[in-house]
Order: C-alpha cells, then structure tokens, then sequence
C-alpha cells in the first residue's frame, strides 16, 4: 500500500480510501434499495442506471447524490479522526486492498451514527431517514403527475 488515497478506483479498491467508499457506497445502496422496496417501488427498476440482472438501479440511481454527502464524508471522518489505520485495518489481497473483517465494526459505528444525525445535503435538510421518505415522496409525485421535479427542501 503506498499511500491512504490514490484516486477512485474500485473492483478491487487499490487503497485503504477506496476500500471504505466501496463498502459505504455498497451498504448506503442497500439501505436505499431495502426502503425504496418497502415504499413499494421496485428497487431493480431506474431512470438513470441500466435494467442489469441483479443491479438495484434505482437504489444507484438515489444513492448518486449522496455519494459526496454522506459517504465521503464518513470516509474522511473516519482517516482525519484515526479511526482507521492503514497497516492495522487494511490488508492486500487479490491485487487490491480490502478492511479487515475486525475494521467492520468500527466503521457500521460511525456510518449508523451518521444516519441519525440532521444534515444539510444541499436540497435537503433532516435525518438520512427522513431523506429517504422525502425521496420515496418526490419519486412518486414525479411519476404521478409525470414530470420531473427539482430535488428542493419544500420547508425552506
């Protein structure tokens, strides 16, 4: 390993940076697909991404705005604040660098602590929860009166 960030790289992640945005990009994706389904949308269904056997589009397509908000900074929070360590909570394999299964914990800590705070996510103020219902809100209004509605905080 040569250094905590490289630039973006994934499938393998070829350091400890990337490795932490792959696995927070994997379980933030998840979250979104697991809600969007009980909202009674088809997680596998997007606009943005392609229809692809097994791909949650519309869980990629939601999770695109989130990726710098929300993600990355975890992922920084988590190397400014050494939470996570590079010889201690990385490990090389495959041609690519991957956290150790004892690294896990320390990272759900901070990411399910991140998704009960209130945060400003540019058109959105609130709990990553309430993000999500104002998402499923917003994608449904846009499909029943069928146009597209600017991503905006209606409470401003």
């Amino acid at each position: 390993m040569d250094g905590i960030f490289l630039g973006r790289s994934k499938r393998p992640p070829k350091d400890p940076a990337n490795a932490v945005l792959s696995f927070l990009y994997t379980i933030l994706t998840t979250k979104i697909a697991q809600f969007m389904g009980g909202q009674a949308f088809d997680p596998y269904v997007g606009f943005l991404h392609s229809l692809e056997y097994g791909r949650l589009s519309l869980a990629c397509d939601l999770v695109e705005p989130l990726r710098s908000a929300f993600c990355d900074r975890i992922g920084v929070k988590l190397f400014n604040q050494h939470r996570m360590h590079f010889q201690e909570d990385f490990e090389e394999r495959d041609g690519g660098v991957y956290m150790k299964r004892t690294s896990i914990p320390t990272l759900l800590k901070i990411y399910n602590s991140e998704l009960n705070k209130d945060r400003n996510y540019g058109f959105f103020q609130g709990s990553f929860e309430e993000l999500l219902i104002y998402f499923a809100d917003w994608l449904r209004g846009c499909i029943t009166d069928k146009t597209v509605r600017r991503l905006v905080d209606e409470r401003e």
